[in-house]
């Protein structure tokens, strides 16, 4: 069971999400008007509207640096000051490049908080709910981009300065971060390992968890003589350092290409539902997001007594099914199965939903070796921000085009190769300490 307290310090620190995703899709069909506000030509409005991904490139790349020389409590506040400065930027901005400038920063903080938020909830949480504090992240960040779509939704057409009103609404969270990070402590892990600092050490322990004070400091200390040793080796990679980093990297790659897909399939099917339904997509919408949402929350509930490992396969299995099901019926015109393909579809959604999209955090930190040093962490996380980047310049740069039938085939194939990970390759890490692990 979680104390009060770290309730309270995950929630803070997980509403670092909430504010990465709003950031990421807040200013989204804003370019007409920052267009016509500044007479852009097409370079220009790509960069001012790509500004943001480029951020948080260069955000999560560098912010694992930053969490490890200065802590994790203050780097947050460090970045919620970024995301407030960037929101106010972007509002009031008279200039294109302030603006560009103003999105490039609130991406940097959307970068960086993907990085020092989930280990901050790692480090902070009690063993036996790791999972539960790690999965408040993924629904924070979901929530926040749902958030966005939806202010974007009943904003439309208020007038001409709707584009200011939509990015001012970054405004308050952002305000209400800044308030709240500042009341975090510091990670014991952080302390003990870089401060080497065991009187504060403990006092936080006592507030985490106070039965297992001894036993904390007893790994934090054996773990410090092993990084010690490591660190005389010339930084030499061993076999299971290597095979960690390269679980890690297949994993973002996973939940990546599925979120993608997911959007993109998720898209085309409500395309064809709607004519049948007469729906103008608003209610298909609302049905995928509460898929979504009761598939994050049951996961978050189940994985720390199920397992991380258990929990994918089953979910993997659940996808792989549906996805022969959505597969076979893109094959046919008949209305009738486009209906049938959107109720599978969100099966499929379900599946992932609960599985890999709800251990998604907390497993990259798990697995990843000598996750308390955070620059090499975040080395791997900018590959998170990358895929997006990369499939943004294919679509939509180079006008690449996928048919339906092609992307469920492609979905098909990553889903079965998703469960095999789970199945072979994928290490169990509930119910152990970061240090055993």
């Amino acid at each position: 069971m979680i104390r009060a307290k770290v309730h309270n310090w995950s929630g803070i620190a997980a509403l670092g999400g909430f504010l990465a995703g709003l950031t990421l899709l807040i200013a989204s069909g804003i370019g007409v008007e920052i267009q016509s506000e500044w007479l852009l030509d097409s370079f220009s409005l790509s960069l001012a509207e790509r500004s943001v991904l480029l951020g948080a490139l260069v955000g999560a790349f560098l912010s694992g640096y930053l969490a490890d020389k200065i802590g994790r409590r203050k780097t947050l506040i460090g970045i919620a000051a970024l995301f407030l400065f960037g929101a106010i930027g972007t509002t009031v901005s008279s200039e294109l490049y302030v603006f560009t400038i103003s999105r490039f920063i609130g991406g940097f903080a959307a970068g960086a908080v993907t990085v020092v938020s989930p280990i901050y909830l790692a480090e902070i949480s009690p063993v036996g709910s790791r999972g539960k504090t790690s999965a408040t992240f993924q629904i924070n960040f979901l929530g926040g981009m749902s958030t966005a779509l939806f202010l974007i939704e009943i904003l439309a057409g208020i007038g001409e300065f709707q584009w200011r009103i939509q990015l001012g609404t970054m405004l308050f969270p952002s305000l209400v971060f800044c308030g709240l990070v500042a009341k975090l402590p510091e990670t014991p892990r952080w302390l003990f390992l870089e401060r080497d600092d065991e009187e504060a050490v403990r006092t936080i322990l006592e507030e985490i968890d106070p039965e297992t004070i001894e036993d904390a400091i007893s790994d934090y200390d054996l773990f410090q003589q092993y990084a010690r040793f490591e660190r005389t080796r010339n930084h030499q990679k061993s076999k299971s350092a290597i095979l960690g980093i390269g679980l890690v990297i297949i994993f973002i790659i996973f939940h990546q290409v599925f979120i993608l897909l997911g959007y993109f399939l998720h898209q085309e099917i409500v395309k064809v539902v709607q004519v049948g339904l007469q729906d103008p997509g608003y209610f298909l919408t609302v049905i995928s997001l509460f898929i979504v949402f009761a598939g994050l929350f049951i996961g978050r509930t189940i994985n720390d007594k199920y397992g991380r490992q258990k929990l994918v396969r089953l979910g993997a299995g659940m996808a792989l099914a549906c996805s022969v099901g959505m597969l076979l019926f893109s094959l046919t015109e008949d209305s009738a199965f486009s209906i049938a393909t959107y109720l599978v579809f969100q099966g499929f959604t379900f599946g992932l939903a609960f599985s890999l999209y709800t251990v998604f955090w907390g497993v990259i930190i798990e697995m990843y070796p000598h996750s308390y040093e955070g620059q090499k962490l975040s080395a791997v996380m900018t590959l998170f921000w990358g895929i997006p980047v990369f499939w943004i310049v294919l679509v939509e740069e180079f006008e690449l085009v996928f048919s339906s039938t092609i992307s469920f085939a492609a979905l098909l194939v990553f889903t079965g190769l998703l469960l095999l990970y789970a199945v072979f390759l994928m290490p169990e890490t509930s119910g152990m300490s970061l240090e055993e692990l």
